[in-house]
């Protein structure tokens, strides 16, 4: 269809019609609604008798350069200062003026039978002042559908008082690309039109001054016809891209690297500041941003951290994450159990009350326990985690696990995953954590997991500071005592 509007231009353009007459802007014509780049109606810049619309002029380049308003309709024309019609400017009345609008206000046009609908609340900008149509100086096209004969002068009009809205008045259905295109005249923005001066044989008669005005207008018609239809599109691709755009987290060895060597250096950075590292419960890795949510809030983030304004959230760019010295490399690991729970996202087991139960089918269970395990076992900061199965709890096999592991390490964190069949128990080692495949009654941490085998962390905090209010504080966990963990103690059976 843009090809078909832009196509019937070129042809009008390329027989030299000239664009819409200077006495098209002159006077808004009953029942429209107009735009001026000046304090009066001589620089047009947009018009239409459509019953009800909104006008986006953002990007437009008649964008800002409103200075007044006509309303010769019988609705209410909203003037708004940003998009999408946010910030009312002026509010007009039908058959009213204004001619003292703040030059680079506007931004919006929203017209509307209904002042509610199209208004809204009050603006806070003094109310338009409304002015008596004054008789116009000279003649004018009139468009489709005015029964005023062209060529005769238009008498005063009287303001209209305020009415208010119907009962019942609900705004109208938004325009669409589907729509009807709004009836459009307007002139070039920014140039004033060069309109040749009419002989007196010519004044006030039907002549080739009328038909050049017709053709004109027919072209102003087409043209922001191939406008409207040109925005469409674009908002259309901008909308698209904006959901290209949503979060990407970071997945796969070399995001478990990023984290290794983010937290590695917070270490560095922490000891540098003469401070203790915080306690951290998760950290998520998207869109070249290191986010580690803090078990308690701390807004003395060392450089090059930076913490949110409540201190819950410390964050580092991707970029800043420098390659790490022998001598940090080869230290201690801050969070041996720290667990991949889901893209872009890790968990530190240690910071959540334990046990921990997976709730969900069975067959997903075991496959979450299994990912879990694994997960751990791959993650570059699990030298010395030792994970452990009770029952017929499968956890795969490699480093770390029964028969496998590396006497060079020592133990750092155990893991112990206790199947459905065992009894589970109550506390932990210092430094382990129990995992329950099965609904616990009681248990410190519940972790549903979904059909395919993914966890569905209550805790989850990706890169949106939005969904930390979803991470609870932690209670004191039982892996803090000194109670070992017992093939049978008392406790809850998994279910």
């Amino acid at each position: 269809m843009s090809g078909l509007v832009i196509a019937a231009v070129a042809v009008l353009v390329a027989v030299g019609v000239p664009a819409v007459p200077a006495e098209a802007f002159s006077v808004c014509s009953p029942g429209w609604s107009c735009v001026f780049a000046d304090n009066g109606e001589q620089d047009g810049l947009w018009a239409t008798n459509n019953p009800g619309y909104d006008h986006d002029m953002a990007g437009d380049q008649i964008n800002d350069r409103t200075q007044s308003a006509v309303n010769m309709g019988s609705g209410y024309m909203g003037l708004y200062r940003d998009s999408p019609f946010q910030g009312l400017v002026a509010c007009l009345g039908p058959k009213t003026r204004n001619y003292h609008i703040p030059a680079g206000t506007v931004t919006g046009i929203r017209y509307h039978p209904s002042r509610t609908a199209a208004c809204g609340a009050p603006a806070h900008k003094p109310s338009p002042k409304h002015h008596p149509a004054a008789p116009p100086a000279t003649t004018k096209h009139t468009p489709a559908g005015d029964s005023t004969s062209p060529g005769k002068s238009k008498g005063k009009v009287k303001a209209s008082p305020t009415l208010p809205d119907a009962p019942g008045a609900t705004p109208l259905p938004q325009p669409t690309s589907s729509g009807e295109l709004p009836q459009v005249a307007r002139g070039t923005p920014g140039n004033s039109v060069n309109v040749a001066a009419p002989s007196d044989a010519g004044h006030g008669k039907s002549g080739t001054g009328t038909v050049v005005a017709v053709v004109g207008a027919a072209a102003g018609v087409l043209l922001m016809a191939g406008l409207l239809v040109t925005g469409v599109l674009f908002a259309r691709r901008r909308k698209d891209g904006a959901a290209a755009r949503t979060r990407r987290p970071a997945t796969g060895p070399d995001a478990a690297q990023t984290v290794d060597r983010g937290l590695r250096l917070m270490a560095v950075d922490c000891e540098e500041a003469g401070r203790p590292m915080p306690r951290i419960r998760a950290v998520g890795l998207a869109d070249g941003t290191l986010s580690v949510l803090l078990t308690a809030p701390d807004t003395e983030a060392p450089d090059p951290w930076r913490a949110d304004a409540d201190g819950t959230c410390w964050r580092l760019a991707a970029g800043e994450i420098t390659e790490l010295t022998d001598d940090v490399r080869d230290a201690p690991a801050p969070l041996p159990l720290l667990a991949p729970a889901g893209p872009g996202l890790w968990v530190d087991l240690r910071s959540v009350p334990g046990p921990i139960s997976l709730s969900g089918p069975r067959s997903a269970v075991r496959k979450a326990a299994r990912a879990l395990a694994d997960g751990l076992r791959a993650s570059p900061w699990s030298r010395g985690v030792r994970i452990r199965a009770a029952g017929a709890a499968d956890v795969g096999t490699g480093p770390g696990t029964d028969g496998t592991e590396d006497d060079g390490a020592e133990e750092r964190g155990r893991v112990v995953f206790v199947a459905d069949d065992m009894e589970v128990p109550r506390t932990a080692p210092p430094g382990g954590v129990v995992v329950a495949l099965g609904k616990v009654a009681g248990a410190g941490t519940r972790w549903p997991v979904r059909p395919d085998g993914t966890l569905r962390v209550p805790e989850q905090i990706p890169a949106e500071p939005t969904l930390k209010d979803q991470a609870q504080p932690p209670a004191p966990s039982a892996a803090a005592g000194s109670a070992s963990v017992s093939p049978l103690p008392e406790g809850e059976r998994a279910k």
